[in-house]
């Protein structure tokens, strides 16, 4: 390949319209066909058919084993996200919750959603190939990421919600005494009339 050629933009040579959608195998072996460039196209022909196939078994072994990853960290997230569920509805039930830690519940919950979309796009990015694979490895990385911040969120709930429950304690105590105070104060002010 000339150098000028090397330098242009690579566009595939293929019947694929923007409309059109892979659902059968013309368009499948077009996509495919014309996914690489020309200079992987090359690399690739350089190898022997021995090193071609070790290539290749590495690398779908690498995809499956993304795969496998990717699933079972998605199955983890969704029993975290059972568990918080259920911390929500624990945080609901209790006396007073405030109008603001509603409202960062509500958003939680929406991150939590669009947690799972990312990974189950991710998970659906990785099987398709090992170019998207990478995608999915960093989708799924973003979406780790994003549920550690969710767990300190709640984390941050809860200290709240603690703190908030013990004070709401001490004041009902201090109340119960002031109203055992001036009840004894009422019945002497009674004694000392009769």
């Amino acid at each position: 390949m000339d150098s000028a050629r090397a330098l242009e933009k690579y566009v595939p040579e293929w019947s694929l319209a923007n409309k059109d959608r892979i659902v059968d195998a013309l368009s499948a072996k077009m996509a495919l066909f014309h996914l690489g460039t020309p200079a992987e196209h090359a690399h690739y022909r350089k190898m022997s058919g021995p090193e071609l196939g070790n290539a290749l078994m590495l690398n779908q072994a690498q995809l499956n084993s993304l795969v496998v990853e990717t699933y079972k960290r998605w199955i983890e997230s969704e029993s975290n996200c059972r568990k918080f569920e259920r911390e929500i509805a624990n945080l609901k039930s209790e006396d007073n919750v405030r109008s603001k830690t509603k409202q960062e519940l509500s958003s939680l919950r929406s991150q939590v959603d669009r947690l799972k979309e990312q990974v189950s796009e991710a998970k659906e990015v990785s099987k398709s190939s090992q170019t998207s694979a990478a995608a999915a490895y960093e989708a799924r990385d973003k979406a780790l990421q994003d549920l550690e911040a969710l767990k300190l969120k709640f984390g941050d709930m809860e200290k709240k919600l603690y703190e908030a429950g013990k004070r709401s304690k001490a004041e009902l105590k201090e109340m119960q005494t002031s109203y055992d105070q001036l009840l004894a104060d009422h019945h002497r002010l009674i004694s000392g009339r009769a």
